[in-house]
This record gives C-alpha cells, sequence and structure tokens, in this order.
C-alpha cells in the first residue's frame, strides 16, 4: 500500500488542518466532474481517503 501522505503531498508530522486541506485539493483535482476525460482517476480519491479517517 502506497503511504496515504505521500499521496496527499504532506508531511507526517502535518497537523489535521494541513492534512484536510491537502484531502480537499486532491479531491477536487481529480474528482470526476472535473476530469471527464480521465476515468483512471475516480480510482485515486478512494485509496486516499485513509488519511481523513482521524
Amino acid at each position: 500500500m502506497r503511504d496515504p501522505y505521500s499521496l496527499l503531498g504532506v508531511k507526517r508530522s502535518a497537523d489535521a488542518t494541513e492534512i484536510k486541506a491537502a484531502w480537499r485539493s486532491k479531491a477536487k483535482s481529480i474528482h470526476p466532474d472535473h476530469n471527464q476525460a480521465t476515468p483512471m482517476r475516480r480510482t485515486c480519491l478512494p485509496r486516499s481517503a485513509k488519511p481523513m479517517s482521524f
């Protein structure tokens, strides 16, 4: 499994605010409504959900 912190692009010492901001930015960039030409991005969001479960 890929490291969820590297997936979001934050350090392991990041606080909840930084993780939340990175999560929202990532979610916006890979959201299917914004990237209809890239169906592969639909599978990225569930994998990056792990850091938000705190």
